[in-house]
Order: C-alpha cells, then structure tokens, then sequence
C-alpha cells in the first residue's frame, strides 16, 4: 500500500521568465523516477509525459499557443495513484511577432548643423533587437546619403551616426523613404525570438518620422560677405568709439574688425539684414582698414566685407595763422579777403570779436582763404 505523494516535480526548461516564438515549445524536468508527469497552464492540463528511470521527463507541446504570457506548473502522480503539489510556476511568454519600429527620432537637440557636425539619429524598435554587421539609415541629403549603425544591440533604440559633409542641405532633416533603414549585410532580429525585425518606416513627414519628431537643419553654406555702408570709405571721425552699421544675410550674427583681425565688436543683423555695432573700446588715432563678418546659425562665417578705410583724429588742430590782411591794416574794401594757412584739409572759421565771418576749407597744403559773407562796417 502507497499512500504517499511523489515529491513536487520542478521545470527546469524553458526557465521562469523566457520568451520564445517556438508556440509548441518542449518543456523539461525532474520528477519522481516513473511518475506520470501532467503539465498546466493555469489549471488547464497541457498534456502528459511519464518520466524516465532517473526521474527526467520531457514533454512536447501537442497543439499551438496563442502570442501571450502563460504560468506554467507540473504535477506528478506515481503508479498508486497519489499526485504530488504543483511545481514553481514559469512565466512564459509565446511571442510569434516581429519586432517593427515604432518611432525614428535624434539624441541631437533641434537646430541649425554645418559640416563635420555630428547627428545621432535614433531608431526605436516595439521590443528589444540584437543587431550584427552595420545596417544603415538614408537620410535625404546629398541626393541620399546613408548613414551607419554606431550602437544599441540588445535595446529597443539603435543610434545611427550622421556626421555633415560639405554641400549637403535641408530645412528639416528627414530619412529617404519607407524603405530607408537597410541590413546592408547585417541582422536586426528580436532579442528574445530571435525573429527577424520589420525595417518598414512611417513615410517622411508622417507621425513618427525623424522629420516630424526634430527640427534639424543642415546648413553648410556661408552667407553672403555682409557690407558697410556707414562711415563711408575714407571717413575721418573725432568719435573714437564710432558706429558702423550695414547690410548682412537676416538673423546672422555681424562682427566687425580693425585690420582684419581685431574685433570691434558683434550684432545681430535683423530679420531684414540690418545691422549697427558701435565700437566697444575706444579706438587710437590713427587710419584704419575696418571690414565684416557675417555668421549664420549653423557656424557658417562668410567671407570679409569690402574694406572701408576709417580715420580716427581726436586731437586739436594747431591754431591757424591769418597771413593777410596783416596786423594793422586799413582798407576801404568792405568785403576784403583773408587768407593764412593752418592744418591741411582743415576747416577754417573766421570771427571779428565772438562773431563768425564765415567758413572754408584749407588746401593739402594748409592754405586758406576767406572772404566776408557780410560787408564789414567801419
């Protein structure tokens, strides 16, 4: 007579927690040697097997299971009839699908990029994918330009990495196609099935694309040399600290140098290109070459504006000397003419008391000659 109950067989394949797209899978264990072994899925029988002289059972599933997660058990029953508790539960999740990619998006903040810039765009799977070889990703630039898995086998996110090259443009970067991301000799299969991934993306500008998710532009162009339109070219100027202000390509950023190389300072052209910078330091007397820059938001600089050559003079003239009439003269010409010399190109003013007689301009050579707007009276 046995009236003892087999002790509790255990499941030692597949283990707690696996995932498979086997829907028959074989399930195996240990079990009193010669026991009927019935195997439940929640308290539905699966089937039965009878383990071997070493108490080892394997046991086949018969029919098919449907894609979801299932807790498995095991009783055992020995030849007089008594049946053991159940086993542990395994989790098991039946998974028959493909991994399909769900969203293409960029670590890469939005923004302006130019070349040698590094984009890294991701692709976002609806399960855990394991990637061998270098699958790549076409971005529409540069007539199609693809791109190289750097990263992310054994996550949902695989990263391609785009570095800008010369001449390639776009208002808002964007894959080719539907059928854009390629094995290029590679795999991309589902981490836990092993099942080959679905590379289908949402057409370009649709939900889920990387053009709908980012905002990235690819500018690799220099704007346009900005220019100077004030002081005009040869100015001379007692401001040591002067203003200049001129045309460059909209929103770009305008800085202005002495001699090429020394800053004068920075601005923002405005939405129309208009631009004003006064000197932030104070400028030494001197004749000066002052030229532009212009700076778009991807780093692009154009090239040097025409050159204006600028005069800064703060210092005083000498005082001029009138050379005739002389000192003590006496004339009957109401309107007499008054000439003397003084700095080259200066100009000259002429005054009986505190009262101004009138204005004129020295030769390059420092000569000057004035003759009263008014009659003068005795």
């Amino acid at each position: 007579v046995d009236t003892t109950a087999p002790a509790t067989p255990s499941i030692t394949s597949p283990t707690d927690g696996a995932t498979t797209s086997d829907d028959t899978p074989t399930f195996l264990g240990t079990a009193e040697a010669n026991a009927t072994v019935e195997v439940f899925e929640g308290v539905a029988s699966l089937g039965t097997t009878t383990a071997d002289g070493l108490g080892d059972w394997a046991f086949t599933l018969g029919s098919p299971l449907s894609n979801a997660t299932y807790s498995v058990t095991a009783k055992a029953t020995d030849g007089a009839g008594n049946t053991s508790a159940a086993s542990t539960a395994i989790s098991l999740t039946i998974s028959t699908v493909s991994p399909e990619v769900t969203n293409v998006s960029a670590s890469t903040a939005n923004g302006s990029y130019n070349a040698a810039d590094v984009i890294n765009v991701t692709v976002t799977f609806s399960e855990a994918v394991t990637v061998t070889g270098t699958p790549r990703l076409t971005l529409a630039v540069g007539g199609g330009y693809a791109v190289n898995y750097t990263s992310g086998s054994g996550t949902t996110t695989l990263t391609f990495a785009y570095t800008v090259q010369s001449g390639h443009t776009s208002s808002d970067l964007d894959y080719s196609a539907t059928n854009s991301l390629a094995l290029n000799g590679g795999t991309i299969k589902s981490t836990a099935t092993s099942i080959d991934a679905t590379l289908n993306l949402a057409s370009p500008g649709a939900a889920g694309s990387l053009g709908a998710n980012k905002a990235l532009v690819i500018d690799t162009t220099a704007p346009s040399a900005p220019a100077i339109t004030s002081p005009t070219d040869g100015t001379t100027t007692a401001d040591n600290t002067p203003s200049f202000s001129g045309t460059a390509e909209a929103n770009s950023t305008v800085e202005v140098f002495r001699g090429g190389s020394t800053s004068l300072g920075t601005a923002t052209a405005n939405g129309s290109g208009a631009w004003t910078i006064t000197a932030g330091v104070a400028i030494s007397d001197g004749t000066y070459s002052i030229t532009a820059k212009a700076t778009d938001s991807a780093d692009n600089t154009s090239a040097a504006s025409a050159a204006i050559s600028l005069t800064i003079d703060t210092a005083a003239p000498a005082a001029p000397s009138i050379t005739s009439p002389t000192t003590g003269t006496r004339t009957n010409d109401t309107s007499p003419v008054i000439s003397g010399s003084s700095e080259a190109n200066a100009t000259v003013e002429v005054f009986e008391g505190s009262n101004s007689l009138g204005t004129t301009t020295a030769n390059g050579s420092g000569a000057w000659s004035l003759t009263p707007g008014a009659p003068l009276v005795e």
